[in-house]
């Protein structure tokens, strides 16, 4: 019979600060060590009780099932690991979470050699949007630095994983296939062997408030009318990541930020390949004046302003404008801020 994932929550960190921290703690994803023996790595597999399969498909969808071992097919471990052979299934070996091994299968195309219910089960588990939902149904909370539990770990970094490997397939230089090593962390050129690995983009994203404690909230061109978030945009090369705040502010909303600008939390946010870096910043401006302050950008910003608690609660409820999505940073900022969380 297969195991219902359960979420373990892991204990909370000393260091309120991120939503991603290291996982090496009891209770946690345990991720591969820098030796990665495939051979080993293989066996420890075949020889668990069971595995977590997280499988990803063309939609960037995610599902998870913890299959007992004698349910796997019998071929899976060796062709994603590549074991006496090069890798021929996309996927990657994420670690041991406390349900036992965790392996990601990547389907970019429907051409798996195994259906999904030979891998997953039947009836199959939920596939999940991750900008939504997490497996384990809990919201994130980086501003409390409360590690993610193991499933919710291993679904972020095997989707981080598939977008890489979904769009780096072959060498720049020699245009030759990558063969896949390092249990799927790695892509290597057969011809000249230089490596390849997962590219991050850091990305900064700021929570501005008023002396009145309102909250800056824009509305980007691309998204729907009424969708409200946080400010955010790319770090540059060779900028540091207060100035790419000062930066993205001042060319969104016209807006100086003159005083501290301090980090809060970060997160992966595998949408593809970012890594946000929240910072808050607290302008001297107030009421009229922190309205009138504000100029968006009509090419980036269709509607930027100042929200209050009530004002946010009240339009929220009334369907005039929607929250970010349920899973974002931004989205775990402002129930911070809902709550009376203070910046300060």
């Amino acid at each position: 019979m297969e195991k219902q994932l359960e979420p373990k929550n892991g204990p909370e960190s000393e260091n309120p600060s991120t939503l991603n921290p290291v996982f090496t703690q009891a209770g946690i994803l345990q991720r591969p060590e820098p030796v990665r023996d495939v051979n080993q790595v293989a066996a420890s597999i075949l020889n668990a009780p069971q595995c977590t399969l997280i499988f990803i498909n063309p939609d960037e969808e995610v599902a998870l099932a913890a299959r007992p071992r004698e349910d796997l097919p019998a071929d899976l471990v060796g062709s994603i690991l590549g074991v006496g052979a090069p890798a021929s299934v996309p996927g990657a070996y994420l670690g041991t979470s406390p349900d036992g091994p965790v392996l990601a299968i990547f389907d970019f195309d429907g051409q798996l050699p195994w259906s999904t219910s030979n891998l997953l089960g039947n009836p199959a588990p939920k596939f999940l949007n991750l900008r939504q939902e997490l497996p384990s149904g809990k919201a994130p909370e980086p501003i409390t630095g409360t590690p993610l539990p193991a499933i919710d770990e291993a679904a972020l970094s095997a989707l981080a994983l598939w977008q890489w490997r979904r769009t780096t397939r072959y060498c720049p230089q020699h245009a030759e296939t990558y063969l896949v090593e390092e249990l799927g962390w790695a892509l290597r050129c057969p011809q000249c062997r230089r490596p390849a690995y997962p590219r991050i983009d850091p990305a900064m994203i700021v929570a501005v408030l008023d002396q009145d404690d309102r909250l800056l909230l824009g509305n980007n061109q691309r998204w729907p009318e009424g969708r409200f978030s946080l400010l955010a945009g790319y770090v540059e090369a060779g900028e540091s990541a207060e100035n790419a705040v000062r930066r993205e502010v001042f060319e969104e909303v016209k807006l100086p930020l003159p005083g501290p600008v301090r980090p809060l939390a970060t997160q992966v946010w595998p949408f593809p390949r970012s890594l946000m870096l929240l910072h808050t910043s607290r302008i001297e401006l107030s009421g009229a004046q922190a309205d009138q302050a504000l100029h968006p950008d009509p090419s980036e910003i269709r509607e930027a302003r100042f929200f209050s608690r009530e004002q946010y609660r009240e339009e929220v409820a009334a369907g005039t404008i929607t929250p970010p999505a349920g899973t974002s940073i931004a989205r775990a900022f402002i129930r911070y801020w809902l709550a009376g969380g203070s910046v300060d």
